[in-house]
């Protein structure tokens, strides 16, 4: 297996932070890389970086990040870390993410001092009783049967770490449907129990797949997105709140809904679950969708 293939060196590439300075850290691309920078690896890495300027006993509550420039593949990323608020109970960090002079990305990072938590404000809707992930087929699975020898690099990602069991449809499911649907993630290589890793790689990990519901009740296919067929896709703004302490090595449930499409942009809520129904995490994205002229 080469490192374009290997999930595990996948995640160690995005994980890794570089020290280069005071509140200066640098972040890498793995070997199989998208088109361009990922937005998933800007909002990752930003909150890695964030997390090495703050005192211990801080956990990550939030993480905002607003994607303004296509970054480079294969080029380092520079993250530079303006210490916006310290205070007792909260602290805040704004990150800029550079490719040489090109700011790529911005993002607004809180942390809260666990000891600081009330524990008497605790409440959540459990989910329901969706199918077990170990009864649905992989998203790799899924893929080759419906593609079969038609398989792209681009949709494939063979070093891709995250495993994605689909529960309501596929997104290259044939014909319209509702803006929503549910599936199972989790990290296909065991993780720390350090808790920012977790947060972190979920992070990174949706990304990907909330734009998928935008596409449901149109005639544009997940197929040409993916393959850049005439139209052009890319992250806008994502946010991800963190509720509850969870573990991303086991299986999350995903809850997704596309609640507004207009105007090219598709606004996508998500909703994390574990298998015993326990929200632990809440994620937004603003994704823009172009006809390839309009790049």
């Amino acid at each position: 297996m080469t490192d374009e293939e290997d999930p595990a060196q996948h995640l160690a590439a995005v994980l890794s932070i570089d020290e280069a300075g005071e509140d200066h850290y640098i972040g890498h691309c793995p070997a199989q890389a998208f088109d361009r920078i990922y937005g998933g690896q800007l909002a990752a890495q930003a909150l890695l970086s964030a997390a090495r300027t703050i005192r211990p006993g801080m956990q990550p509550i939030s993480a905002h990040t607003n994607f303004l420039r296509i970054g480079q593949v294969r080029e380092p990323v520079t993250y530079l870390i303006e210490r916006a608020a310290d205070g007792r109970s909260l602290t805040n960090r704004v990150v800029h993410a550079y490719q040489r002079e090109r700011l790529l990305s911005v993002s607004a990072v809180s942390f809260q001092d666990t000891a600081t938590e009330h524990q008497k404000v605790d409440h959540h809707a459990p989910t329901g009783s969706p199918p077990a992930p170990e009864s649905l087929p992989t998203r790799d699975e899924s893929m080759a049967q419906h593609f079969g020898g038609a398989v792209t690099s681009t949709m494939a990602m063979r070093s891709w770490p995250i495993e994605v069991r689909y529960i309501d449809r596929t997104p290259w499911t044939e014909g319209a449907s509702v803006p929503g649907n549910r599936m199972w993630m989790r990290s296909l290589i065991d993780l720390p129990d350090d808790y920012l890793t977790h947060c972190a790689v979920l992070l990174y990990a949706a990304d990907l797949h909330l734009p998928e519901p935008i596409l449901f009740p149109h005639e544009l296919t997940w197929y040409e997105l993916v393959n850049g067929i005439k139209v052009f896709g890319a992250s806008l703004d994502y946010s991800m709140w963190f509720h509850r302490p969870f573990r991303f090595d086991d299986f999350l449930l995903h809850e997704q809904e596309a609640q507004a499409i207009a105007n090219s942009r598709g606004l996508t809520s998500g909703r994390f679950s574990t298998r015993d129904g326990e929200l632990v995490a809440s994620a937004t994205e603003l994704v823009g969708i172009l006809a390839s002229e309009g790049r």
